[in-house]
C-alpha cells in the first residue's frame, strides 16, 4: 500500500509553495480539483497488493487535471498580483497626493491673507470710478 498512499501531483506542491487554499481558487478549478480527488481515490481503492494499475488513458487524464489546476492557481496568482499591485499604485498615488497637499498647505501658510490697508483703499476708488463710467441698459438717463 506504500505506492497508493504516496500519489502526488504537482499543484499541491505548488499550493504548498505559494501558500493557496481551495477556498481561493475559482469554481472551476476547484471542480478540477475534486475530480481529481476522486480519480485517485479510485485507483487507490482498486490497487492490488499496494501497486497502482494505471492505464495510459489514466495517467493522462490525471496528467490534465494536475495542469489545469496548476493553470487555475497561476491565474489566481496573477490576479492576486495585480490586485497588490492596484493597491501599491493607489498607496503610492495617497503618498503623492498627501505630499502635494502638505506642500501646499505650507505655501498657503506663507500667503498673507490679510488686505492691505492701500490695497482696499485703491480698490474701494476704482469700483467708484467704474460705478460712474459704466452705464448699464436700465440706467439710460
Amino acid at each position: 500500500m506504500e505506492q497508493a498512499n504516496n500519489i502526488t501531483h504537482a499543484y499541491l506542491h505548488l499550493m504548498r509553495k505559494e501558500n493557496v487554499r481551495i477556498s481561493d481558487l475559482d469554481s472551476e478549478t476547484q471542480s478540477y480539483i475534486q475530480d481529481l480527488n476522486k480519480v485517485t481515490q479510485l485507483l487507490i481503492n482498486k490497487a492490488r497488493g499496494g501497486e497502482l494499475n494505471i492505464t495510459p488513458i489514466t495517467e493522462r487524464k490525471i496528467k490534465n487535471y494536475d495542469r489545469a489546476i496548476c493553470e487555475g492557481i497561476y491565474d489566481y496568482l496573477d490576479e492576486r498580483k495585480d490586485v497588490e499591485d492596484s493597491n501599491t499604485d493607489s498607496d503610492n498615488e495617497d503618498e503623492q497626493l498627501r505630499a502635494i497637499h502638505e506642500k501646499q498647505k505650507g505655501s498657503l501658510q506663507d500667503i498673507d491673507l490679510e488686505p492691505s490697508s492701500t490695497t482696499s483703499v485703491e480698490t474701494k476708488e476704482q469700483n467708484e470710478e467704474s460705478d460712474n463710467n459704466y452705464k448699464g441698459f436700465w440706467d439710460w438717463s
